[in-house]
């Protein structure tokens, strides 16, 4: 430092040590602090290095929001040859109550029916309308709704794989294949072994065997465990905000940021604790004019997403069925309804006295029993009722033990079928899911396992409806 330049820090010093003893001084000295702050943080904002180390801190300290009952649409989308491919398809269930994250995959090859396209595979409806199409599709095939989707380059996983230094797969087989036209050319050796990102892609695109398109989404599945695997393992070598900022650039949400940190954070948490449940859209291979589908069976298909994707239907106590009428004589044991003074007084002196009608179902949740057990039957003999409502009852922090199809299909009114005599929870459900309280039907039976039965109705489909159907014009079958 010059001398000239020490002269002056010199008198600045000097001028400092007289102000400071001045009253007034420290009025402004806080302030001052404040901008000088301001100042060096704009400046360390300034560069990208620094933006990518702020963005990681930011991620660390942001809030997370655990989601209970939501349904997440994952899309794999596989660049080859300047094509974009919804090469991978998965729906995500999150029951945060539980711990728990269903993972169903459906076949790209599925046969589905397209709205507005027709009867074709059901990768192809990225092709024609997005993320868009492909979630209304995926939603009248299900039959349960979709919150969120999640939309994911594959070259973005290849950078991941190679920043946590490769993810450990048994190959069951020597993997050969190319395709000049495609820019695919696949060489893996049979064995266990440690992959780095490209190889990795291979190891995922890999399809063409005796199992096809199932056999690809297996090793799908494999692979994305070993590889959370691998990242729980690497603790504090490979944080959740590194991967997330990682993953940024290559995948497209509707979440919000604080909404992906708590699904990282909950896949972590549920992957340690063993509570992820995965599976497959059931059924068979099957030849339509010349062309390969993946032909689901229904039934099967409705089973699979009460067990693996909802989490219901596990245990092997059997649903009530002879709940068909009104309290008349439809069943020898004693039963009621519910009268309009029980109503009246569990709507003034509950927590329903604190909300307005045009509030919220969420809100109105607030009056419910806290982890009420309920099991839904379908009694609307639309295919998928049941556990459509399910998972929208599950967001309400309801807990659906099971469901199933209700002895008859004739059910013009939801009804609800309160087991244990707990009249205000029965109205305040009722009141929730906007149900006639006249069609509550009340037992004395405290032994039972759940609170409730909800016999979904004719009336639910008019009130809980889908989303609005928005297709392209086209209907043809498309190979």
């Amino acid at each position: 430092m010059s001398e000239a330049n020490q002269n002056f820090f010199k008198k600045l010093s000097s001028i400092y040590k007289t102000l400071k003893r001045k009253k007034w001084f420290f009025l402004i000295k806080i302030p001052a602090y404040f901008l000088i702050a301001y100042a060096i943080w704009a400046f360390v904002l300034a560069t990208a290095l620094s933006r990518a180390i702020v963005l990681e801190f930011l991620i660390t300290l942001m809030p997370k929001t655990k989601l209970n009952g939501v349904n997440v649409l994952v899309v794999g989308i596989d660049n080859t040859a300047d094509v974009q491919r919804s090469d991978t398809i998965m729906v995500l269930h999150l029951d945060a109550s539980k711990n728990r994250i269903g993972v169903l995959s459906i076949p790209r090859d599925t046969r589905v029916n397209i709205p507005g396209v027709g009867l074709t595979k059901i990768n192809h409806a990225y092709a024609y309308g997005g993320i868009s199409l492909l979630r209304h599709t995926v939603v009248e095939f299900l039959s349960v709704p979709v919150d969120y989707t999640i939309k994911v380059n594959l070259d973005g996983i290849q950078s991941l794989v190679d920043q946590v230094g490769g993810v450990v797969v048994d190959v069951p087989k020597n993997m050969y294949y190319m395709d000049q036209a495609g820019d695919l050319y696949i060489d893996l050796k049979k064995g266990r072994q440690s992959l780095n990102g490209h190889q990795a892609m291979e190891y995922l695109r890999f399809r063409h065997d005796n199992n096809s398109d199932i056999g690809r989404i297996k090793r799908q599945q494999d692979f994305i465990r070993s590889l959370a695997d691998r990242v729980v393992e690497l603790g504090d070598k490979a944080e959740l905000p590194q991967i997330i900022s990682k993953l940024s650039a290559s995948v497209e949400t509707d979440m919000s940021n604080r909404q992906m940190a708590g699904l990282a954070v909950q896949f972590r948490d549920a992957l340690e604790a063993n509570q992820i449940d995965v599976g497959t859209i059931p059924g068979t291979v099957a030849l339509v004019a010349g062309v390969s589908y993946w032909k689901p069976d229904i039934t099967l298909m409705d089973q699979t997403i009460g067990t693996i994707l909802l989490g219901i239907n596990r245990t092997a106590e059997q649903p009530a069925q002879k709940i068909i009428t009104a309290d008349k004589s439809a069943s020898e044991e004693a039963r009621r309804t519910v009268t309009l003074k029980e109503v009246n007084r569990v709507a003034a002196q509950t927590e329903l006295a604190a909300t307005k009608p045009t509030q919220n179902a969420k809100t109105k949740a607030k009056a419910l029993k806290p982890g009420m057990v309920v099991e839904v039957l379908n009694g609307t003999g639309i295919p998928g009722e049941a556990n459509r409502a399910a998972s929208q009852l599950k967001k309400l922090g309801l807990r659906v033990k099971r469901t199933g199809n209700a002895g008859s299909f004739k059910y013009a009114n939801t009804i609800i079928v309160d087991w244990r005599s707990q009249i205000d929870y029965s109205v305040a459900l009722a009141q929730v899911l906007s149900v006639d309280p006249s069609k509550i039907i009340v037992y004395d039976r405290p032994e039972k396992s759940i609170d409730a039965t909800i016999v979904i109705g004719k009336d639910w489909t008019q009130k809980h409806s889908r989303i609005s159907k928005t297709p392209p014009a086209k209907k043809t079958e498309t190979h």
